[in-house]
C-alpha cells in the first residue's frame, strides 16, 4: 500500500534526461501556460485532468500581464503624493493639467488606452507569458530531438477513468493494442521513428500513438522529434503537450534564433581604442573648450566627439576631436543620438559641456567594472548634487487613467566587488556606457530642452546601471565670457510654458502614466485641478 502511495506521487512520468524541466498542471483556467512549475528533482508533478482540450488552447492564448505596472486589485485606482515610503516633499506633477479642455483630455486617454492595449498583447498569439527560465530550444522551422520520455504502468482505476484522452477511447485501438498516448504541439509537427508494434494516427498538429506493450511505447517516445511549422524571426513558445491515461506532461520549447555575436574590435585594448566622449553643445564653447582641454590633458589620445546645435556656432578645430554640426537648436537628445551614432569604440563617455575631467576622473577604473560585470551603464559625481546622486522608481497601477510614477531617493544595494557603487535606475549625467546597449535604446528627439530621466525610464528593465562614488567630474557654473552671454544662453536653455505644457501631455500619453512624484529641490506641486464637465470617460474623482 506504501509502495503504491509512493509510486502515485512521484508519478506517471519520469524524464529520461537531466537537462530540462517540465512544466505540469491540469486542464483549467490556471493552466501552466500562466504558472509553469517545476519539481526539485526534475520529475513530474501530476493531477487528474477534469477539461477539454479547447479549454487548453483558449488559455494558452491569454496574454495579458502588463510589462510595467505594478498589479493592484482590479478597479482600483491611484493617486501620486508628497510621502511615498518613506520620502516627504515630493514634488508632484499632474499631466493631465496641461490640456486645455476637458473634451482634448477624454480623447488622448480614450487613444491611449488603445494603443497601451495593443502594446500590452503581443502581435503572434504563439507568445506565452510567465516563461520558465529552463526550457528547450529550437531554432525556426528546425527540427528538435526531444530526450527520451518513459512511462510507467496505469493503475486499474485509472485505465477505466473518463479522464484520458478522447482518441484512446472509442474503439480506435486494436485488440492487441493495450497503450495509447496523445502528442502534440501547437505551432509545430511531432515527428516519431516507425517503430515495431507501434501505430500511429496524425490529426493535424496531435499525434496518437497506440503499442502492444509499455516497452514498445516507451521506445517510441524514445525517438520523438518536433519540427518547427511557424517563423517568426522575433522568436515564440511553443508547449509540447503528451497525455496518458488521466495525466498530462508538458515541455515549454522555445523557437527562437540564438544571440548573434556583435563584437567591437579593442585593438590594442587601450583606453583609446576603447573609449570615446560624447558631449553635446549649445552656444556654450568657453565651457566646451574648458572640458576638452581637462579631457586632452588626462587622455590625449582619447576621440571627442561633439554634437553642436549652436545658433552661433564656432569651428573648434582641434585635433583628435570631431565635431558635428546639426540643424540650430534641435535639441539635447537629437545631439546625443547623433554622436552616439558616431562611436566604434566598445565603451563611451557621456558628459555635459560645462563639465571637465579631475584627477578623480578615472576612465580605466570605470571600463574595469563595465568589462567584470554585468552592468551596462555605470557613472559618477558631476559636481555637487541638490536631489541625491541615484534614484529608483516606483510605478503604481491606475487603470483607464493612467498610472502614477514615483522617483525617490535610493539604490539597490552596493555592487559586489565594487563597494563604492549602487546599483539603482537613475543617476546623474556622467557615465561610461556599453555603445551597443545605449544605441539599442537611444534618446527621444521629442525632449529638446529638457531630457533626463526619460532615457532612464525608456532603459528600465533594458539596462543595468551603477553609481560610484569614488568617480567624478567637475561641474562649471561660470565658464562665460560674460554676465551677457550666460543671460542670452539662458533664453535659448529656459523652455517656455508652452513646451512645459507639451512635456507634459508627451509624459502622460508616451508612458501611460497621469502623475509622477519626486524628489527634487525646486518647483511646486501641481495636483490635478484641470476643468471638466461630467462626463463617462472623466476619472471619478472630477464627476
Amino acid at each position: 500500500m506504501i509502495e503504491r502511495i509512493i509510486q502515485r506521487f512521484v508519478g506517471v512520468f519520469i524524464p529520461g534526461i537531466i537537462g530540462y524541466l517540465f512544466a505540469w498542471s491540469s486542464l483549467n483556467e490556471s493552466a501552466i501556460e500562466q504558472h509553469p512549475s517545476f519539481s526539485k528533482n526534475n520529475h513530474l508533478h501530476f493531477e487528474n485532468i477534469p477539461a477539454a482540450r479547447q479549454e487548453e488552447e483558449s488559455s494558452i492564448r491569454r496574454n495579458t500581464r502588463s510589462l510595467l505596472s505594478f498589479p493592484q486589485p482590479s478597479g482600483e485606482t491611484c493617486d501620486c503624493k508628497t510621502e511615498f515610503k518613506g520620502n516627504k516633499d515630493l514634488k508632484v506633477n499632474y499631466f493631465g493639467n496641461s490640456f486645455v479642455t476637458a473634451e482634448a483630455y477624454d480623447d488622448v486617454i480614450k487613444r491611449r488606452n488603445h494603443r497601451s492595449a495593443l502594446f500590452e498583447v503581443p502581435p503572434s498569439s504563439s507568445r506565452i507569458n510567465s516563461k520558465p527560465k529552463i526550457r528547450l530550444e529550437v531554432l525556426p522551422l528546425k527540427r528538435l530531438s526531444i530526450p527520451p520520455i518513459e512511462l510507467l504502468p496505469l493503475f486499474d482505476d485509472e485505465k477505466a477513468s473518463s479522464d484520458g484522452p478522447s482518441t484512446c477511447r472509442g474503439g480506435r485501438a486494436r485488440s492487441a493494442e493495450v497503450v495509447c498516448a496523445v502528442i502534440y504541439a501547437h505551432y509545430g509537427k511531432i515527428e516519431l521513428a516507425s517503430s515495431a508494434g507501434v501505430r500511429t494516427e496524425e490529426e493535424s498538429l496531435t499525434v496518437t500513438v497506440f503499442a502492444e506493450s509499455l516497452r514498445q511505447m516507451n521506445e517510441a517516445l524514445a525517438s520523438i522529434t518536433f519540427k518547427s511549422t511557424r517563423y517568426d524571426p522575433k522568436g515564440s513558445t511553443d508547449v509540447i503537450t503528451i497525455r496518458y491515461g488521466p495525466h498530462k506532461a508538458q515541455i515549454p520549447l522555445d523557437i527562437k534564433y540564438p544571440k548573434q555575436p556583435l563584437l567591437m574590435d579593442p585593438k590594442s585594448g587601450s583606453i583609446a581604442d576603447t573609449v570615446t566622449i560624447c558631449v553635446k553643445t549649445f552656444d556654450r564653447y568657453p565651457c566646451l573648450r574648458n572640458l576638452i582641454k581637462s579631457v586632452k590633458e588626462a587622455y590625449p589620445e582619447v576621440r571627442v566627439i561633439v554634437a553642436d546645435d549652436s545658433i552661433n556656432y564656432e569651428d573648434l578645430d582641434i585635433k583628435g576631436v570631431d565635431q558635428f554640426r546639426m540643424p540650430r537648436g534641435i535639441g539635447f537628445n537629437n545631439g546625443k543620438n547623433l554622436a552616439i551614432s558616431q562611436v566604434t569604440t566598445e565603451y563611451f563617455v557621456w558628459v555635459d559641456d560645462d563639465f571637465f575631467f579631475t584627477e578623480n576622473t578615472n576612465l580605466e577604473w570605470m571600463r574595469e567594472v563595465l568589462e567584470t560585470t554585468d552592468l551596462d551603464l555605470v557613472g559618477g559625481k558631476a559636481g555637487a548634487s541638490n536631489w541625491g546622486y541615484t534614484s529608483t522608481f516606483d510605478r503604481l497601477s491606475g487603470g483607464s487613467e493612467g498610472d502614477c510614477l514615483y522617483r525617490t531617493f535610493g539604490s539597490y544595494g552596493v555592487l559586489d566587488a565594487f563597494p563604492t557603487c549602487k546599483v539603482a535606475d537613475v543617476i546623474q549625467n556622467f557615465y561610461m556606457a556599453r555603445t551597443l546597449s545605449i544605441r539599442a535604446i537611444g534618446f527621444d528627439g521629442i525632449f529638446q530642452r529638457i531630457s533626463h530621466k526619460e532615457f532612464f525610464l525608456d532603459a528600465l528593465g533594458r539596462v543595468k546601471i551603477a553609481f560610484c562614488d569614488n568617480i567624478s567630474v567637475g561641474h562649471s557654473h561660470t565658464c562665460f565670457r560674460s554676465q551677457k552671454a550666460a543671460d542670452d544662453y539662458k533664453k535659448y536653455r529656459e523652455p517656455g510654458d508652452d513646451e512645459l505644457q507639451f512635456i507634459d501631455r508627451t509624459w502622460f500619453y508616451r508612458y501611460n502614466v497621469k502623475c509622477i512624484a519626486e524628489k527634487k529641490r525646486l518647483g511646486n506641486n501641481n495636483f490635478f485641478n484641470i476643468p471638466t464637465t461630467p462626463q463617462p470617460t472623466v476619472p471619478g474623482g472630477l464627476r
